[in-house]
């Protein structure tokens, strides 16, 4: 049996909303006409507008495999998921299949669904109608850290 990709949080947290702090972004309250840019930082930053459209059906997953690479999606990276979406032939998905979590690119046949790996050492997961197999949703972000060159990179 393949390891999960997943790791699924024991509760599901979405970002909270928060406001910038003024002076940490180097603004002052003034006393006199107020800069009009200033107006622009005093709105919450809220990740949930930008990757969420229906909040009961989100949650977020963290990969812990390499088995999608190729999709540049590595092991501690955060993927939404979004079980409201509807599938088809092509989407990145997370299923249960083979045992366990899986994100994987769906292949819808017939009357048989194939996971796709985009790692060479993962082969396809044939998912047929009677089998061991559940979706659970469609895989709408993929957060990552940016690269960190060693020493010797540079």
């Amino acid at each position: 049996m393949i390891a999960d990709d997943l790791l699924i949080p024991d509760e599901i947290i979405l970002l909270d909303s928060r406001g910038w702090d003024e002076q940490f972004l180097g603004f002052q309250p003034t006393t006199g006409f107020a800069s009009p840019a200033n107006q622009d930082f005093k709105r919450a930053c809220d990740l949930n507008e930008l990757v969420v459209t229906n909040r009961d059906a989100t949650y977020y997953v963290e990969m812990t495999t390499d088995s999608m690479v190729g999709e540049r999606i590595r092991a501690g990276d955060r993927l939404i998921v979004d079980a409201s979406r509807k599938v088809v032939s092509g989407t990145l998905i997370m299923a249960w299949a083979d045992g366990g979590y899986r994100i994987r690119r769906i292949q819808l046949l017939d009357h048989i669904s194939v996971l796709h790996a985009s790692h060479p050492d993962y082969p396809p997961i044939y998912c047929h109608e009677d089998g061991d197999f559940q979706f659970f949703g469609v895989v709408t972000f993929v957060f990552f850290p940016p690269y960190q060159p060693t020493q010797d990179e540079l």
